[in-house]
């Protein structure tokens, strides 16, 4: 059996703009600051993303991903379909399946008041 393991890494820095809201793997935080981006900035989407494009090495975040946002799609979970077509059609990885998942979120708001 073989096995591959991908690493994904994503950061963003909150947003200024107090009406985007935190979303992340999908769930939406409204009563949080959201985070800088193109995108709706789901980090955790966007780090699978990437762990997904270090197996393949089919590169998605960037250009497809900027693609899709000049389309006005900003929902990240969108850029997983590609990443995941691109997993599939692989001849040696198209009867592999995820076996597992670990998620570490930092979460890092410095407020400075005077």
């Amino acid at each position: 059996m073989k096995v591959k393991t991908g690493l994904g890494q994503d950061s963003h820095k909150f947003e200024n703009n107090l009406e985007k809201p935190l979303i992340l793997a999908g769930v939406l935080f409204p009563d949080e600051r959201g985070l800088a981006a193109n995108s709706d900035g789901d980090v955790i989407f966007h780090a699978l993303t990437n762990a997904i494009s270090s197996i393949t090495t089919v590169n998605i975040l960037g250009s497809e991903a900027d693609k899709l946002c000049e389309k006005g799609i900003t929902d990240s979970s969108v850029y997983n379909q590609p990443t995941n077509s691109s997993f599939q059609s692989r001849k040696n990885y198209s009867s592999t399946s995820f076996k597992d998942l670990d998620i570490l979120i930092y979460y890092l708001y410095i407020c400075i008041e005077d």
